[in-house]
């Protein structure tokens, strides 16, 4: 996992233009498809895993509610908390996305992302699990936002339709791909691996 995320880096901020110091201005960019069209391809995968992990939590809710003991209201909380931050984080790094690089929106999302999944794994009691989902919520909700923000600093006017519709067709492959492994993960190795 290091060597990709070295190079999503290195693609990410080589990529994105960036303020010079004397006039506090972006420095526009030559358009480089190759380039353009990789962060396409990363954006796709981290919004892919941003719609597969919406729905995985679903899926997982016989064997957890077993596990942890919960009553279907106290899931029906746990899965809800995960939109209790949704849309005032959503619109608080709307905001802030005018102001600092998409680079480090999409780096400290994915950090977030990371940070709180490994940890979701291990939960064992309630407060634990609605800590988290509230957490990941606030994470993932900014995501198409700042990926569209991000396409159009890396495409030009007249070449942005394409790469942003690709990058929306990750919330079907998500669903596809959450209908196939998540089931056979959990099946096999528990619904603690699956998340």
């Amino acid at each position: 996992s290091g060597a990709w995320s070295h190079v999503l880096m290195r693609t990410v901020f080589s990529a994105i233009p960036t303020p010079t110091r004397e006039t506090n201005t972006v420095q526009t960019s030559v358009y480089e498809p190759r380039k353009a069209w990789a962060m396409v391809c990363w954006l796709t995968a981290l919004s892919t895993i941003n719609f597969l992990d919406k729905v995985v939590f679903g899926m997982v809710a016989v064997p957890l509610m077993h596990d942890l003991q919960l009553t279907p209201s106290q899931y029906g909380v746990a899965a809800g908390s995960f939109f209790w931050l949704f849309s005032t984080s959503a619109a608080l790094v709307g905001f802030v996305g005018n102001r600092v690089q998409a680079r480090w929106l999409l780096l400290g999302m994915a950090i977030l992302w990371a940070l709180v999944q490994y940890p979701m794994s291990l939960v064992s009691s309630l407060g634990a699990l609605i800590a988290l989902r509230v957490i990941l919520g606030a994470g993932e909700a900014p995501g198409a936002g700042v990926w569209g923000h991000a396409l159009y600093k890396w495409f030009p006017h007249e070449k942005r339709n394409l790469p942003l519709a690709v990058v929306n067709q990750s919330s079907v492959l998500g669903m596809v791909i959450a209908g196939m492994a998540p089931p056979l993960i959990s099946k096999n190795w528990g619904w603690r691996t699956t998340l």
